[in-house]
């Protein structure tokens, strides 16, 4: 069963292909996983059709106000229920 901090085992696919490959790819190997009947639980995180946004923060400003980035990843967080899958703060996520 998926714990707290993620599922016990992850498979990352990688690709210099399209996002319709990878859709592929994915979608194909969850379907085989799935019917092997090896894991209890599945989840295909990549969906296509998943709106992505990016959102750049003045830093200066950020600061002026008191906050760190820290701060504004939490609260933003917050603010969408928790649908934040990735945040990067310089190059990390």
């Amino acid at each position: 069963m998926p714990g707290s901090n993620g599922l016990p085992i992850q498979f990352v696919i990688g690709t210099t292909g399209s996002l319709n490959e990878l859709d592929e790819v994915a979608g194909d190997s969850w379907r085989t996983r799935s019917r092997r009947g090896q894991f209890i639980f599945l989840d295909n995180e990549f969906k296509i059709d998943k709106s992505r946004r990016t959102v750049m923060f003045d830093r200066g400003k950020t600061g002026d106000l008191g906050l760190n980035m820290s701060d504004v990843g939490g609260s933003l967080a917050t603010m969408l229920g928790g649908n934040v899958e990735y945040f990067s703060l310089d190059g990390h996520s």
